[in-house]
Order: C-alpha cells, then structure tokens, then sequence
C-alpha cells in the first residue's frame, strides 16, 4: 500500500461533533494506509478542538480557524494543505466504508488510460440522522466518457456526492478549489465539471462504498431558490458550452436532459422542506417562481411529480418508499 499513490481525505466541520467522530474514525480506518487525514475547524465551540486534538494519529493533520471564514474558505484551506495525490472531501456528517480508498484508488489505476481519468466515484447510500438506510444511488458504469457522463447524470441515471468523489489534488488546485466564480451553492458540481472536462473520463465503482447523511432542512426561501436557480442554469451552461461542436443529436440531447435535471432538482429543493400545511402552500408559490423551468414537456412532467409529492399523505408515501428500498438492496 505505501507504493500505491498518496490520499487526502479532508474533513472540514463546524459544531457537529457528535457526526465528527464518525466521519474521522471512518477515514482513519481506511484499509488504504497511504493516507493524510486533514480536519479543519471553522471556530466551532462544542469541544471539537479539544476531541481532535486528543487524537494520537500522525496521519492526521488538525487545522484550528481562530474565527468561522465560512464554508468555501475552509474546505479551499483542506485543498491547500492537501498533499495527496488525490484529494476526496468527506463532510463531518457523512462516513466511508473501510474500504472506499481503496477501491476508488484501484478503478483509476486499473484504467485502460489512468492520466485519462478525471475522477472516481462510487455508489452512496443516503442515510438518515441515526445511519438507517433511505435511498442508494444508481449503479455508474466502469468508465465513461465525459460527455456520456453529463447527459446521463442530467437524466436521472448517474449521482455523485462529495463524500463518494475522488479527483486529482493538482487538478482541483489548478482551478482555484473550491472558489468557482458567481457559483454560491453547486460548487462542487462546477468543480468536477472543470476536471472532467479537461481529461475526458469518469471512473465508477459499482459498490456503495460511502454514506451521505440527509438532515431535515429549513425551509426554502424565495432568495435560497434564487441562488440555486442561478447555479443550476451556470451548471447546465457550463455543460452546454462543452457541447458546442458536437453534433447536433448529441447537443439535443445534451438539451433536453439539462432540461430534466433543472426541473427536477428544483421540484425537489422546493418539497424537501415542505412538511407542515403552511409550507406547503408556500412551496405552490416557489413553483410559480420558478415557472419558466417547467415549460418543456419533461418540465411537466416533473412539475406534476412534484406537486403530487407535495400533497400526497405521509402514509401513501412510507410504503412506496420502503418498497423502492427493498428493490434497490436487490
């Protein structure tokens, strides 16, 4: 394993301790030894500075932010210190599988042309507060191409979370981290968009190797859907400039699922925290907002899903749910 190229696993966290402990024990536990671990608090005040600094690894590397420089600049100040070769950000609420370093180190290095590969990611289980499995993501292909890539994650057929995402550290630090420009909120989409694009392909390792913790979130606001509006039409502007000389199929293509993905991401940030009545008509309101992105047929379609998800009882949904659950452990 020491032969085997070196990794950062950065962990940046504020105030989440009782994940924290998780998250480093998991990346410490890797079977992939060829580590660096990096955790930088961003001034939290619930006793992570003295958890951290307590543990005796010399593979871990404890950054202290005298005062909270927000998100962005703490996880650019893991990318910073980085010295692995590769680089995956694993925030404090998520955790890997003890052997997810290895297995996404492998499949780039058992790569017909490694120096081709942009990055590697794995299936990911969606875990709710307490670990219980929800949701598993869909099942990536060995390699793919960049292009092939987009479209399909655009379509609903692939998904990508920090903690399952593995670049190369040179690359993520060539353009600029985790700073992308007018970008708030889909950061790391741009981010790996830029890497993908300039090496050409994608690796997948087809077992779920990392856990993606959801929290119940505030509600959404007008200015929040604003933002993300604005960076879903930079990520699927982004993808369509690259685009720009294929043929006119693939560049339909490439239309009509940025056109799915935007109309469906935004159904789901508007419902995600549409639980009491009142939110709910609220969200009817964020629908109309964001009316402009649901005029295409697949548009619709995912306007209708959305508003029946909104309305439909609790009890209608949990049965479906564990249904689909149990297919996908299948």
């Amino acid at each position: 394993m020491a032969q085997l190229p070196p990794v950062t696993i950065a962990i940046p966290t504020y105030n989440r301790l009782t994940f924290l402990r998780q998250a480093i024990d998991s990346a410490l536990s890797q079977t992939y030894s060829n580590i660096q671990v990096i955790v930088s608090d961003n001034a939290s005040d619930d006793g992570t500075a003295e958890f951290v600094a307590s543990i005796r690894d010399p593979r871990l590397l404890f950054l202290r932010q005298e005062t909270n420089i927000g998100i962005l600049r703490n996880w650019n100040a893991c990318v910073e210190r980085a010295t692995g070769e590769f680089f995956l950000l694993l925030s404090d609420d998520d955790y890997l599988e003890k052997t997810a370093l290895e297995k996404l180190v492998g499949t780039v290095i058992a790569a017909e042309h490694p120096d081709q590969v942009a990055l590697a990611y794995c299936r990911t289980w969606e875990v709710d507060r307490d670990g219980f499995r929800q949701r598993i993501d869909p099942m990536p292909p060995a390699c793919e191409k960049a292009g092939e890539f987009a479209i399909a994650y655009f379509s609903g057929l692939r998904k990508m979370h920090l903690c399952s995402t593995l670049v190369r550290t040179a690359d993520l630090k060539e353009i600029g981290g985790y700073a992308q420009g007018s970008v708030v909120l889909a950061v790391d989409a741009i981010a790996w968009s830029r890497i993908l694009m300039k090496r050409g392909y994608i690796a997948g390792v087809p077992e779920p190797l990392s856990n993606y913790r959801i929290h119940p979130g505030s509600e959404t606001s007008s200015r929040s859907i604003e933002i993300w509006r604005h960076d879903i039409a930079e990520f699927t502007g982004l993808w369509s400039s690259a685009f720009a000389n294929a043929s006119p199929a693939a560049q339909r293509r490439c239309k009509q699922a940025a056109a799915h993905y935007t109309s469906w991401e935004l159904a789901a940030l508007i419902n995600q925290s549409a639980k009491s009545t009142a939110a709910r008509f609220r969200a009817i309101g964020l629908y109309y907002q964001c009316r402009r992105e649901f005029l295409s047929l697949t548009g619709a379609i995912n306007l209708a899903g959305g508003l029946m998800k909104l309305f439909v009882p609790e009890w209608v949904k949990v049965p479906i749910r564990k249904l689909l659950l149990h297919e996908a452990r299948n």
